[in-house]
C-alpha cells in the first residue's frame, strides 16, 4: 500500500499500520502487509504546537492461487479419486470440472469423484474470492484400466497352427494348446501338433485388473504319408505275395494299384496279390483322409 500524506502545517508524522507490527515516521511510506484482511491505519501528524490523529481501514485482498492434488492418480474402473483442493488460504469458493468423471463438476472443497470407464482424464479447479480467480488444469491425470478383453483366430498348415491374438488392453498371455503338453506366453504363438485330433485352445489374457480366458477348438488333420512293404519280393511263379499298409496312422481310406497282379487293385488294408507270369512289377498305394492323400 501507498500512502499519500495530506497534512497540513505538520513537522513530524507518525504511522501505524493496524498489523501489530508495522510503523513508520516517513512523510508517504509504502508498507507491504504479510496478510490479508482489514487494517485501521493511523496517522498523528504533529508540530510545535500540538498533535492531530487521523484513521482509515484499509483490506487487503489478493486473487488465490488454485493448486491440487488426487489420490489415487491411476487404478482400474470403477475408480474412486479423492481429490485435494490445496489452493492459498484466501480463496473462498472453488469449482471443480471433472470431463469423464461422476460428478462432472463440484463446487466442494475436496470432492470424491468416480471414473467408469477406461481412459486419461483431465481435471480443473478454479479457486475465486471478491479479488479474482485462478485456474489450474491437470492434463491426462487420471489414468483409468479396465480388464483386458481376450480373443484369438489362428490358420493351420499341415498340424502347424499359428495363432494371431486380438486381446486388447493385455499386458502379459498364457496360451494352453490343449494337448496336455504345449503352452506359451507369447502374444502370437505358433504350434505345432504331433497327432492329428480336435483340440481345446485356450488364451488367458491379464492385466493388473484382472484375467479373462476365451476358448476355440482346432481340428488337426494332416494329409496321410503312405508307405508299405511287401513279402516276398521275388519268387518263382506263380507268386503269392502279402502287402503290408505302412502308411502314417491317420489314413482313413486307401487304394492299391497292382499292374499284372490278381487283384489288379484292391481297398483292403493289407492285400495278398498273386504274380503267374515272369516279370518285374510296380506296386501304388495312395493313401487318404479329409484333408488329402
Amino acid at each position: 500500500v501507498t500512502f499519500i500524506n495530506t497534512s497540513g502545517n505538520a513537522t513530524n508524522y507518525q504511522w501505524n499500520f493496524g498489523d501489530g507490527a508495522g510503523s513508520s515516521t516517513i512523510q508517504h511510506p509504502v508498507y507491504t502487509y504479510n496478510t490479508e484482511g482489514t487494517f485501521t491505519v493511523t496517522l498523528t501528524a504533529s508540530n510545535s504546537c500540538s498533535s492531530s490523529v487521523t484513521t482509515a481501514t484499509i483490506q487487503i485482498s489478493t486473487p488465490p492461487i488454485a493448486t491440487f492434488s488426487a489420490s489415487p492418480t491411476s487404478g482400474c474402473s470403477p475408480l474412486q479419486v479423492n481429490y485435494n483442493n490445496q489452493s492459498s488460504a484466501n480463496a473462498t469458493s472453488w469449482q471443480w470440472s471433472f470431463p469423464g468423471g461422476s460428478p462432472a463438476s463440484s463446487t466442494q472443497v475436496n470432492p470424491v469423484v468416480q471414473y467408469n470407464s477406461p481412459g486419461n482424464y483431465s481435471a480443473t479447479l478454479t479457486a475465486s474470492n471478491s479479488s479474482g480467480s485462478n485456474s489450474i488444469t491437470r492434463s491426462n491425470y487420471i489414468s483409468v484400466s479396465t480388464i483386458p478383453t481376450v480373443g484369438f483366430s489362428f490358420s493351420i498348415s499341415g498340424r502347424t497352427v499359428s495363432f494371431t491374438n486380438t486381446s486388447t488392453n493385455a499386458t502379459t498371455w498364457q496360451w494352453n494348446f490343449g494337448d496336455g503338453s504345449g503352452g506359451s506366453n507369447m502374444q502370437n504363438p505358433v504350434f505345432t501338433y504331433n497327432t492329428d485330433g480336435s483340440y481345446s485352445v485356450t488364451l488367458t489374457s491379464s492385466n493388473s485388473c484382472g484375467s479373462i480366458a476365451s476358448t476355440l477348438t482346432v481340428q488337426i488333420s494332416a494329409s496321410p504319408v503312405a508307405n508299405f512293404s511287401a513279402s516276398p519280393a521275388s519268387g518263382c511263379a506263380p507268386l503269392q505275395v502279402t502287402f503290408t499298409n505302412q502308411s502314417s496312422s491317420n489314413f482313413t481310406s486307401w487304394q492299391w494299384s497292382f499292374p499284372g497282379g490278381t487283384p489288379s487293385d484292391s481297398t483292403a488294408q493289407h492285400p495278398v496279390v498273386q504274380y503267374t507270369v515272369p516279370g518285374n512289377y510296380s506296386a501304388t498305394l495312395a493313401a487318404s483322409n479329409s484333408s488329402g492323400s
